[in-house]
């Protein structure tokens, strides 16, 4: 049931032509071989005899009617009434007003009082930094004097 395979023709390879210069198509007879011949058929000559007459399409006259958008309006019209008489008949809420307050006891809420920002010198980090490395500084230096008069002494 299954059908042999097809055999595809081997393909020729051509040189291209659309390089040269002076380029000449080079007409081979495989090409002209496959064209087909088309058959041009003419119309048929009408009958002397017979006087020509052309043949006429109908005329087709298009109705005019009036155009307006009265009925589409009143069927909105209906619509919106329907609507509004369905929401008439539904329960609607009452109005219920609050009672009134009791102006004999005023109860407001009580102030809040806010603490005044206590003042405080800056403790920065590179002051520390700066202690630090001038006591070291200072160290160093009354080591080199002591070392100086140590040398001194001795010399």
């Amino acid at each position: 049931g299954v059908p042999e395979k097809r055999v595809i023709p081997v393909t020729v390879p051509k040189s291209p032509a659309f390089a040269l210069k002076n380029r000449i198509r080079v007409y081979n007879q495989e090409d002209e071989e496959e064209d087909e011949l088309v058959v041009i058929r003419a119309q048929p000559l009408p009958h002397y005899g017979v006087p020509f007459k052309p043949q006429i399409p109908e005329t087709r006259t298009v109705e005019v009617c009036p155009f307006s958008f009265d009925s589409r309006d009143k069927e909105r019209q209906l619509q919106k009434e329907k609507k509004i008489k369905e929401l008439q008949k539904g329960e609607m809420p009452k109005f219920k007003a609050l009672p009134l307050p009791h102006f004999d006891t005023i109860n407001l809420p009580e102030k809040k009082v806010k603490h005044v920002t206590q003042i405080e010198p800056f403790c920065l980090e590179t002051d520390k930094r700066g202690a630090v490395k001038a006591q070291t500084w200072k160290y160093q230096v009354g080591n080199a004097e002591s070392s100086q008069n140590v040398n001194r002494w001795v010399a």
